[in-house]
């Protein structure tokens, strides 16, 4: 995602500031998320951390992928998507 540049004329220095914070952010921070296969997460996790898992069934042939939230120091998960393989 990228910002583009635009004038803001008639506005406090704080929202200009602030502008200028967001924009930095998104157009050059980076997003980590890290990627488990066939698990769940083994390591104690920050609060707030997130992880992506992808769980396949033999059984069924079926695969899911699971989002994993670390809060109130515990792992927490949504099932995010199921289909047939």
């Amino acid at each position: 995602m990228k910002i583009s540049p635009y004038a803001m004329r008639d506005e406090t220095q704080d929202v200009k500031d602030f502008k200028d914070e967001v924009s930095h952010l998104l157009n050059y921070a980076k997003y980590q998320n890290k990627v488990i296969l066939e698990g769940t997460p083994t390591w104690i996790g920050r609060e707030g951390e997130t992880a992506l898992c992808y769980i396949t069934d033999a059984g069924t042939n079926t695969y899911h992928f699971y989002k994993y939230y670390y809060v109130f120091n515990q792992w927490r998960y949504e099932v995010s998507v199921g289909a047939t393989v």
